[in-house]
């Protein structure tokens, strides 16, 4: 009896209509939630996929971005986001970058000083499968291929952009890209579980570093 009391009560209630948020009244675009007004962000592999709807979600808030991807087809991609989402001017930049390689991770946050002025923030998108192998069936070629890019150029792309956000005295935002199989694991692909597990435990320890490079 008491069930179904308030199973009439449920049925009874009609749905609220939910107001408009009051903050979002000030922008044309009501897709739009944040402004970056300007800042700059860079993101590895901005070419295609997760990187590249990130980087239509920034330019459309108003941020510069600078794609560093290894496809040549990168430059094609921001020159079509510029025509789209900023009427042909250059906030949308390309540079080639292998992050297996820190020299050109480097030129690549120099890039972006050189065109916009300051690093804001980072999107880690880049990543490989490898060839899916199990434990007994890996190999080191495969192993170290996909932890280079998955893993370690993560790394390097991280300390860089924190390094040049150390000199700015401003701080910023770092977003590393990972995987559900990084906290499960898969059988069948062992070398990228690893990479993806990794890169958890490189956030917490930059959000426990203090800005003189102590730990919590």
């Amino acid at each position: 009896m008491v069930r179904k009391e308030i199973k009439l009560k449920c049925k009874d209630r009609k749905p609220k209509k939910l107001k408009k948020p009051s903050f979002l009244s000030k922008y044309k675009n009501p897709k739009i939630i944040y402004d970056f007004d300007g800042a700059s962000i860079i993101i590895i592999g901005g070419a295609s996929g997760l990187g590249k709807a990130t980087a239509e979600k920034l330019l459309a808030s108003n941020a510069n971005v600078v794609i560093a991807d290894y496809s040549d087809q990168g430059k094609q991609v921001a020159d079509d986001l510029n025509k789209q989402f900023a009427k042909g001017k250059a906030k949308c930049l390309f540079i080639k970058t292998d992050v297996r390689d820190e020299e050109q991770i480097k030129k690549a946050v120099n890039y972006t000083i050189d065109n916009f002025g300051s690093v804001e923030g980072l999107v880690c998108s880049a990543g490989i499968g490898g060839v899916h192998h199990n434990i007994a069936e890996e190999t080191l070629d495969n192993w170290s291929k996909v932890n280079a890019i998955d893993y370690t150029g993560v790394m390097l792309c991280d300390k860089n952009v924190i390094m040049q956000m150390i000199k700015q005295g401003k701080g910023g935002s770092i977003v590393n890209l990972s995987s559900m199989l990084g906290l499960v694991g898969i059988p069948s692909n062992v070398a990228y579980s690893a990479a993806k597990g990794g890169k958890t435990p490189i956030i917490i320890a930059i959000v426990r570093t203090t800005d003189d490079g102590v730990y919590q």
